[in-house]
């Protein structure tokens, strides 16, 4: 997260929307005994 962090700092310092390149997004993961867990994630 750090590296993704420092990207999103550098967009912002170059004047550039970081929802062009940069999205955060939800999956759901399997977990044992059929049941799911939301995780985030960067698209």
């Amino acid at each position: 997260m750090k590296v993704i962090n420092n990207a999103k700092t550098a967009c912002e310092n170059s004047a550039v929307a970081i929802l062009d390149h940069f999205v955060d997004v939800n999956k759901m993961i399997p977990l044992g005994k059929g049941g799911t867990r939301q995780v985030e994630d960067i698209a």
